[in-house]
């Protein structure tokens, strides 16, 4: 069975193109060509979309994403078919047959800050994008960009991840964490999976490197669910 990772590859060949001179082209290390053809780890959306237009073909031909059914004006996957599992595949759906959904929704600017995971949402709207028909009727949804790679392989670095402030998480849900501002008035966040709620405690868990974190609920500011793809197609 053809992976994403086979499919880079074979594209890279038809061009004639060396790994180095695809990671020069894309401005990347030539260790990511490599663990993308190798399924150790996953472009993110921009560099997808970047990667098929060097590679003469298309963010969809790549990640083969079974789009065919049309309801009510919005092209979704069959229901007998393989949901994509990652805001990267539901970009390559956005890219291709979402094009008439209102481009909406904001996305809050964020800047890489340090360990496990860690980054500071800096309280700015950095851009739009578009609203998926799960979400139509959403108006407090919000949109980060993930940094850093602790949830690889759920979140990958550069993809997108949907915020919904109305919807209470539970354990299993992967969640942003807001912590209390900071003197400067920054505002410390995390992506993490949902482990269990305490009287006093939030555990959450990391995939990379796999580990559990506890947070002091007098430290945390908010915590928020961060929708699955199921929830943005609406299915």
């Amino acid at each position: 069975m053809k992976t994403l990772g086979s499919r880079i590859r074979e594209a890279r060949g038809r061009k004639g193109l060396r790994q180095k001179d695809v990671a020069a082209q894309l401005g990347v290390r030539d260790a990511t060509i490599s663990q993308w053809e190798t399924n150790r780890e996953k472009p993110g959306r921009e560099r997808l979309l970047a990667l098929a237009a060097l590679l003469d073909t298309t963010a969809d031909d790549l990640a083969r994403e079974p789009i065919v059914n049309h309801k009510d004006g919005i092209f979704l996957p069959p229901t007998d078919s393989i949901v994509p599992q990652t805001e990267a595949a539901l970009a390559n759906v956005a890219e291709q047959h979402f094009q008439q959904m209102p481009q909406n929704v904001p996305v809050m600017g964020t800047a890489a800050a340090g360990a496990e995971g860690e980054f500071v949402l800096n309280g700015e709207i950095s851009e739009y994008v578009r609203r998926p028909p799960g979400i139509a009727n959403a108006p407090q949804v919000f949109a980060i960009w993930v940094t850093g790679s602790s949830m690889y392989p759920r979140f990958a670095e550069g993809e997108l991840a949907f915020v919904h402030p109305g919807r209470r998480p539970t354990p299993g849900d992967d969640v942003l964490i807001e912590l209390n501002p900071t003197a400067d008035g920054s505002r410390p966040a995390f992506i993490k999976r949902l482990v269990k709620r305490t009287a006093d405690a939030l555990v959450v868990e990391q995939f990379n490197p796999p580990s559990q974190i506890t947070f002091a609920l007098t430290t945390v500011a908010a915590v928020f669910r961060i929708l699955s793809v199921t929830d943005l197609l609406g299915i």
